[in-house]
């Protein structure tokens, strides 16, 4: 039995490259996660803020729709 050592050596050449291409992108992928979870809380806490903000705007407008009726 005749055996080609090139092929064998490329087959596992090309494994080898696809598992560290394969981990590469696990990588990219887990700290893409952490990037996006931590712009989510962020944004949350802007909103939170900003709903305060147009609560009180509504309060105040009540207040002087309240005064100018009476």
């Amino acid at each position: 039995m005749n055996i080609d050592w090139t092929i064998i050596g490329t087959i596992i050449g090309a494994t080898a490259l696809i598992y560290s291409m394969l981990r590469n992108i696990r990588s990219d992928i887990t700290k893409l996660d952490d990037d996006v979870k931590g712009w989510v809380k962020h944004l949350t806490a802007v909103q939170a803020e900003q709903s305060k903000r147009t609560d009180k705007l509504h309060e105040m407008f009540y207040d002087v729709v309240k005064k100018h009726r009476q």
